[in-house]
């Protein structure tokens, strides 16, 4: 790259000035957000405004929200769509208040705008989006933004959302079923598609599905990898030639530019070096970079067609003539079909629905005489436990052992049919780190949701430590007060935790506190669960007192664990709100079932025999009362990690039908932690985390503990555990 003559750089002076330029991607919104939080007004005005006219910048695209929030420290990793939404209106809220405190704003509804801007001397606004993930998985989400002034949207982010992949999914999937819906309402509105972060073959959905010109307003100015780059005109830079070129002001023709910066570039007008011009060489005539992740893929098909097993690494698969569990509340369909696409489920329903597939078929997976369900939620786990007797045996633990036993546990719960769990507590930051780790595909387990150390007061719930707590990453974190918890919950979101965990009374366990003692107050619990939700965080309460339980309720908790003792009181607390019951029975019938074998201190097996009537008596009450109720079963140290199911079992035992107890597995359980239409269901647009039961769980509800008829495990698609991974594809045909 050599640096401009006196001569060009003139004529691109010239060029500059006479054009309209439109910085198409621009994201103020974070100072706005910092700057109206400390009460300032009109600071876009302020702060942009001189800079964009010093340039000679007539209008901008401006992302508002996105996938991730701009104004927020939330890591990628931890928005979820309705969370995504609210920080869509709020930003929406920011950027209107700015418009009537700074007039040299011109926001664009229409083309014409950009013209009226510029007559006026105004900078013109266009209202975007980075990501998709506002709209969720609601057409109607998407129309109310339209009307609230977003007229471009890039449809992804890196990452995924509901409509897609982005660049940097390692599988590479393309658009689901809503995404393509929603490019066509997209269409309809006139919004404007942006495809800058999406993967390779999400671009080439939205190109094909598109009516309308998109554009890639900013990065991944390339040909895609593999051998399509080596025939542009069938790939990306084919498809995009099959399209005419919008202009945004005046609409009849023109182009859209952006800017690649290839590795050894640098803005002195240098020559890249020649060690970079040499590895670009390479990868080019390599057809681009490798991607081991897909490399991998590649190999286990090709194992498993050798081998011949059916290993689903991520094809596009229908199950069919299956009975099918939505994990809704819905009844059974008792000949239907899955189809699994991307990693998503793209369609469900009855066989007499199905009708004609398309050019590229799907591979079809009879199943018939089994069951198809969602993957199974664990909404109380602690990924660290390995048969302590004691808390004080889990402060013994360090975090080295501590983290060997969650990456053990974390594939045994994986195995036994449980996609999805929510760790309530552990050593350190362990179970983030599990966590990423699963995300990023480095270890088998479930998708996590990650807490830290519970918060509790001193004397408090795992008040355990002999030592000042500050020299030592125990289980449990104490917090008297409010700054401390504050404190306490910022750290933790500093460390990325999904959850935050209070210990709101004691337990059996306590060395100091009983089950019917509240040890946070009102207000230090209140404080807490506005503080996290301020962040988005979720908030669990170990509640086994009265008041416990009341306290959690009034403060708003997304849930409340345990919920041993619980009177009228409570159960109409319940119904006004929406927190969600996770009774934990698994603990209580470890104890009815292992009796002496389990070498309880006096204290745990005194409280535990005065808390199993009330314990039982509680979860029938709020089982008649239909108060939502989401499995977790505590499991770990009495119980193994992978009998996870047992749980279940046991709120069948104690008047659960199984249809509700599969439910407080799937459907409820997601939105115990706040993961709707993203896990726990067989639903569009949802990952495709589901089961494959030899028998029906609504007539024995045990069998999800039988490994021998759990005869698939599917996450994202994939299969990763069950009885058909080993079995020889013709004895299923």
């Amino acid at each position: 790259m050599r640096a401009l003559s006196a001569a060009e750089e003139e004529r691109a002076r010239r060029l500059h000035a006479e054009a309209f330029v439109f910085a198409a991607h621009t994201d103020f919104i974070a100072g706005v957000s910092e700057g109206r939080s400390r009460g300032e007004k009109g600071v876009a005005g302020r702060r942009q405004l001189p800079l964009l006219r010093a340039g000679g910048v007539k209008a901008v695209c401006e992302h508002v929200a996105g996938d991730t929030p701009y104004f927020s420290t939330f890591a990628f990793r931890n928005i979820r769509p309705l969370q995504a939404t609210k920080f869509a209106l709020q930003a929406l809220d920011y950027w209107y208040s700015e418009l009537e405190e700074t007039p040299d704003w011109q926001l664009v509804l229409e083309a014409g705008d950009f013209r009226r801007a510029e007559r006026a001397g105004k900078v013109a606004v266009v209202f975007g989006f980075e990501g998709a993930m506002p709209v969720d998985d609601d057409l109607g989400i998407l129309r109310m933004f339209h009307r609230l002034g977003i007229r471009s949207i890039g449809l992804t982010w890196n990452g995924r959302n509901l409509l897609g992949d982005g660049v940097s999914v390692g599988a590479g999937g393309g658009l689901t079923t809503f995404g393509k819906a929603a490019v066509a309402e997209l269409n309809r509105l006139g919004i404007v598609i942006d495809v800058s972060h999406m993967s390779d073959e999400g671009t080439r959905d939205a190109i094909e599905t598109s009516a309308m010109p998109i554009i890639r307003s900013r990065r991944s100015f390339r040909a895609p990898r593999g051998p399509r780059a080596r025939r542009p005109r069938s790939g990306l830079h084919g498809a995009m030639a099959r399209r005419r070129v919008q202009d945004p002001v005046d609409g009849d023709g023109g182009a859209v530019a952006g800017i690649s910066l290839p590795a050894g570039v640098r803005f002195a007008g240098k020559v890249p070096q020649p060690h970079a011009r040499a590895r670009r060489a390479r990868l080019r005539r390599r057809g681009g970079p490798r991607d081991p992740r897909r490399q991998s893929a590649a190999r286990v098909r090709a194992g498993a067609r050798r081998a011949g097993v059916t290993p689903l690494a991520g094809e596009p698969v229908c199950f069919v003539n299956a009975r099918v569990i939505d994990g809704l509340d819905h009844a059974p369909i008792e000949r239907g079909f899955v189809l699994v696409e991307n990693e998503r489920i793209v369609r469900v329903g009855a066989m007499a629905d199905l009708g004609p597939m398309r050019t590229h078929e799907p591979r079809r997976l009879d199943v018939a005489g089994k069951t198809v369900m969602p993957g199974l939620i664990d909404c109380h786990a602690h990924l660290i436990y390995s048969g302590f007797r004691k808390l004080e045996d889990i402060d013994r633990c360090t975090v080295e052992t501590a983290a060997i036993n969650a990456v053990l546990n974390a594939s045994k719960i994986l195995d036994a049919g449980y996609t999805t769990v929510r760790d309530l507590g552990t050593i350190g930051n362990v179970a983030a780190a599990v966590r990423d780790a699963v995300g990023e595909g480095r270890i088998r387990g479930p998708r996590v949701v990650a807490s830290g150390r519970v918060l509790h007061s001193t004397s408090g719930l795992a008040d355990t430590l002999p030592i000042p707590w500050e020299t030592c990453c125990g289980f449990g974190l104490r917090v008297d007060g409010p700054q401390e918890i504050l404190k306490a919950i910022r750290q933790q979101i500093r460390n990325g935790v999904d959850n935050i965990k209070l210990g709101a009374s004691g337990a059996e366990g306590s060395p100091h506190a009983h089950t019917w003692m509240t040890t946070l107050n009102e207000d230090e619990i209140t404080m807490a669960v506005h503080e996290a939700h301020r962040w988005g965080r979720t908030v669990a309460v170990h509640c086994q007192s009265y008041e416990a339980v009341k306290f959690a309720l009034r403060a708003g908790a997304d849930t409340v664990e345990h919920g041993t003792r619980m009177d009228e009181e409570a159960l109409a607390l319940f119904r006004a709100s929406r927190t969600v019951l996770v009774p934990t029975l698994s603990t209580l019938y470890s104890v009815i079932e292992l009796g002496a074998t389990l070498n309880l201190a006096p204290k745990q097996r005194e409280e535990m025999d005065v808390n199993k009537p009330l314990w039982l008596e509680s979860f029938r009450r709020a089982r008649e009362a239909e108060i939502p109720i989401a499995a977790g079963g505590d499991i770990g140290n009495r119980y193994e990690h992978g009998t996870n199911a047992r749980e279940l079992e046991f709120m069948v035992r104690e008047g659960m039908s199984p249809h509700d107890a599969i439910g407080a597995a799937t459907g409820v359980a997601a939105r115990a932690i706040h993961r709707e239409g993203v896990v726990g269901a067989l639903t569009p647009g949802a990952f495709a985390d589901l089961l494959v039961v030899d028998g029906d769980p609504l007539d024995d509800i045990r069998v999800l503990q039988d490994r021998q008829r759990l005869n698939l495990v599917v996450q994202g698609g994939r299969g990763v555990a069950g009885t058909m991974l080993a079995a020889p594809a013709a004895a299923r045909s």
